[in-house]
Order: C-alpha cells, then sequence, then structure tokens
C-alpha cells in the first residue's frame, strides 16, 4: 500500500474510477455518501449525499456510473429503487427518476449483484440488475427506453456490457449472444450458445464465470 484513506467506521460499498483523471475516483459508503478523490494525494474533491426521488431506509448499498465525460455521476441504489445523477463540479443533482433496485435479491443478501454503466455515446445509462433484466435509460430525462429480460441462470452467467467503443451497441446473451442498438433495443445478431465460448471474453473481462458454473457448462 502507497497509503491509507480514513473513512471512520463507514464501509466502502462501490467505488468507480473517474474516465479522464488518473487516480481519482468515486467511492460511495455505508453513510449514504458518495465521496470523489484522488486516492494517491488523498486529496477529496467533492463530498454530496444523492438526493433520491423518495426517501430510502438508513445504509444500503450504492452502485456509481461516471459519465464518458466524468462530468456527472448517476448513483442507483439496492433498497427502495430509485436513479439520480449529480455534477461532479459541485454535487448539484441534475435529474433523478423512480426505478427498480439497482441491484437484486437473487443471491446471498450479502452478495447482491448488479450494476450500472452509460454507453460511450453519453446518451444511455444502463441498469444491469443481474438475474432479474436490463433497463435502458436515457439520462437526459429519466425515460425508460427499453428493457431487456432472459433467464436468471443466462443473465447471472454472462451479463450485459457495451463491447464498442466506436459504436453505440450493447451486448446481450440470449440463449448464446445478442447484439442489441443500446438506444432502441433493435437486434442486430444473434450467436447461438455452441458459438460463445471466444465472445464471452468480450463482457467477461469484470465478472469472470464463477468455478461451480463452468462446471455446470
Amino acid at each position: 500500500s502507497i497509503g491509507h484513506i480514513n473513512f471512520g467506521t463507514n464501509q466502502i460499498t462501490s467505488i468507480v474510477p473517474h474516465p479522464k483523471l488518473e487516480s481519482v475516483f468515486a467511492i460511495a459508503d455505508t453513510d449514504k455518501k458518495i465521496t470523489v478523490l484522488n486516492v494517491r494525494t488523498g486529496k477529496r474533491l467533492i463530498e454530496f449525499k444523492p438526493a433520491f426521488p423518495r426517501e430510502g431506509i438508513l445504509g444500503g448499498n450504492y452502485r456509481l456510473a461516471f459519465s464518458p465525460d466524468g462530468d456527472e455521476i448517476a448513483v442507483g441504489r439496492n433498497q427502495d429503487g430509485g436513479i439520480v445523477i449529480h455534477r461532479t463540479s459541485d454535487g448539484t443533482k441534475t435529474i433523478g427518476w423512480d426505478a427498480p433496485t439497482t441491484t437484486t435479491q437473487f443471491t446471498d443478501p450479502k452478495n447482491k449483484k448488479g450494476l450500472l454503466r452509460y454507453d460511450p455515446s453519453g446518451k444511455c445509462l444502463m441498469q444491469n440488475r443481474f438475474g432479474e433484466e436490463v433497463r435502458f435509460w436515457n439520462p437526459k430525462t429519466g425515460e425508460l427506453l427499453w428493457t431487456y429480460t432472459q433467464s436468471k441462470r443466462w443473465l447471472e452467467r454472462v451479463p450485459a456490457d457495451f463491447i464498442s467503443k466506436d459504436e453505440d451497441i450493447a451486448a446481450n446473451n440470449h440463449d448464446g449472444m445478442g447484439l442489441f442498438k443500446a438506444l432502441t433495443g433493435e437486434p442486430i445478431r444473434k450467436i447461438e450458445a455452441t458459438h460463445i465460448a471466444g465472445l464471452q471474453n468480450l463482457v467477461q473481462a469484470q465478472w469472470p464465470l464463477r468455478k461451480n458454473d463452468r462446471n455446470k457448462h
């Protein structure tokens, strides 16, 4: 370790890197607080508590996502739902809307899964509730663009993700893998499960298969 940052008795529940600034991360803790800081210097650039559309219970876990330009942070939570977006310059809330919980309940309560992620254009915010559904939102208006639903077994094993830095395309599995337009849900192509082994690397860099899943297939 090259340094230590004190969060007191609070536990860190989510951490994501800034897309433009080296060594800068957004961190969520159990005090329902978001901190943007430089982990090398320990300097806290901004701190704020997200203002959800409806008040939630104490505690809970947040999921975070920086916009591609780093100017905004999207925040979802695992209890009471809702998604809010705040500016990284001053913590001001720009928009918030009611939404399902970002993390799911199908696994052990201590290991809930889920994530938020912007597409490369910044026009679409993916809410991936592993094992239940994937929702695609307009982050400027809060409009639900479309929803992808598939069997829990498949969504747990191969989460959806954006696969191109240049094209507005999302990748999901559909008894194999399906490629869709992120803004509309329009299908592009489908790859059967028997041909998917090499393509799984596109979406498993951050979510590798668990050992017991590998043994099943």
